[in-house]
């Protein structure tokens, strides 16, 4: 029950309990029909549960059937429209789920472009994959499923590195980085979240960058 999302009202409950409960397929035509003449937006939670029942039930929808129930979405959701477009790529229609995403007005746009990234790594579209792979690092350095993306489109990047940076910040031993700057970053960070914030204020205080002011 910790995870059922919060609905304003019995009926938007009723719809999602009924799509995701046990269906026929007259009863989901029912209530996919029933979504799209509704005037207004819909919750994001009844969107993603019709997407999905759609997708089960037909195997393949009709790609205007999901792109008209992601486009009911809130214009502060993105999740209807990240999960359209991984049913429509999931079906081929990759410029379809592009679309998708590239019309969402959600300012929720770290997970826009994580999205977006993922999209275009399996497309192999290596120079838009990193662009929106870094736009989305920028907001999360957190993300390791970026740095994955990275180190396999830009190869030549520095995302080793800063994938162990990330991880010392952490708590967790990485590799070292090659990157020198980078290297006392990481015993920083490595020392100062594992306990040892004295060797770690040493560490930054004498390191050549904190002593040019650079730190």
């Amino acid at each position: 029950m910790d995870n059922q999302p919060v609905f304003g009202s019995s009926e938007e409950y009723r719809t999602w309990k009924a799509l995701t409960g046990k269906h026929s397929k007259k009863k989901l035509d029912a209530l996919t029909s029933k979504i799209l003449a509704v005037p207004g937006h819909v919750h994001p939670a009844i969107l993603i549960a019709a997407m999905d029942a759609v997708s089960k039930e037909y195997g393949t929808p009709p790609v205007s059937a999901i792109k008209s129930m992601a486009g009911k979405a809130r214009p502060l959701d993105c999740s209807p429209a990240i999960r359209a477009s991984e049913i429509l790529e999931a079906m081929g229609e990759v410029g379809d789920a592009m679309d998708v995403l590239a019309t969402n007005t959600s300012k929720d746009l770290f997970h826009l472009y994580l999205a977006e990234a993922q999209l275009y790594h399996g497309k192999g579209d290596r120079m838009n994959s990193v662009s929106f792979a870094q736009k989305a690092l920028d907001l999360d350095p957190s993300c390791m499923e970026l740095y994955d993306i990275l180190i396999s489109d830009d190869p030549d990047g520095p995302w080793v590195d800063l994938r162990s940076v990330q991880c010392a910040y952490e708590g967790v031993d990485e590799r070292t980085p090659k990157d020198p700057r980078l290297r006392q970053l990481y015993d920083i960070y490595l020392k100062w979240f594992q306990g040892d914030k004295d060797e770690a204020t040493n560490l930054l205080i004498h390191s050549s960058h904190y002593l040019e002011g650079d730190w």
